[in-house]
This record gives structure tokens, sequence and C-alpha cells, in this order.
């Protein structure tokens, strides 16, 4: 059941982010309250805490590439998965990102929205977790 409405939060905020290019808060906060009814609640805030802020970094030195949105939606995958399947699905949205923006042929120095790319790569990695587990 959870898994459901984890996916439905992720196409959310891939159609928000595509419309406006903005992610509103209450699309991580959502996933970040759902990520404690399913796991420990001092691991998913420290994990949270962890690769948000390693990401808020990230996003200090980018000159405005990867937006506050951005962050907060890799903070709270990082409460869902923990660190390093948050990484994971950073990883693997980058790489979804990269592929799609070549095949459309854009320049991937024009900036695009990358929360549809996270949110992919969260279901992917979704994906990945329940077959193997």
């Amino acid at each position: 059941m959870y898994i459901s409405f984890f996916v439905l939060l992720l196409v959310l905020v891939s159609i928000e982010d595509m419309k406006t290019r903005t992610i509103p808060n209450y699309y991580p906060l959502a996933i970040l309250v759902l990520s404690l009814l399913t796991s420990s609640v001092g691991q998913a805030l420290i994990d949270s805490l962890m690769i948000g802020g390693l990401f808020l970094i990230i996003a200090l030195l980018s000159n405005g590439k990867l937006g506050g949105g951005d962050v907060k939606l890799i903070a709270a995958l990082g409460a869902y998965f923990g660190v390093i399947g948050a990484i994971a699905s950073v990883i693997v949205g980058l790489v979804v990102a990269v592929i799609t923006e070549i095949l459309v042929k854009r320049n991937l120095k024009d900036s695009f929205a990358l929360g549809p790319y996270l949110a992919a790569g969260a279901a992917l990695v979704s994906l990945i977790n329940i077959s193997l587990g």
C-alpha cells in the first residue's frame, strides 16, 4: 500500500516540476511522513539530514543548477530509502536525464526540470527493491 502512495507522489512531483519548474514543499514532506510510517524515525531523519546536507552543499556550489525543491526531494528520498538508496535514485535519475536529454537533442548545458528524473530514478530503485526484497 505504501509503495503505491510513494509512486503516486513521485508522479505528482514529476507533473508539477515539468509544468512549473518547482517542487512544492508538500510533496517532499509527504514522502518524509510516509517514510516515518515505514521505518525507524531516528534513522530516517539521520539519513534525510545526511543526504540532504550533502546535496544542499552541491546546490550551493552549482550556481542555481540544482534547485531547493530538488534538494528537499533528495532529502525525502534519503528518509525513504536510506542514504545508499537515495544516492542510487539520484544516479539512476541522472543517467535517465542524460539519455533522455541527448535523445531529444537538447544541449546538456541548458537547464531542465530535474524532479521528473529524480522521481524516475526513485521509482526504478523501488522496483529493484521489490524484485530483490
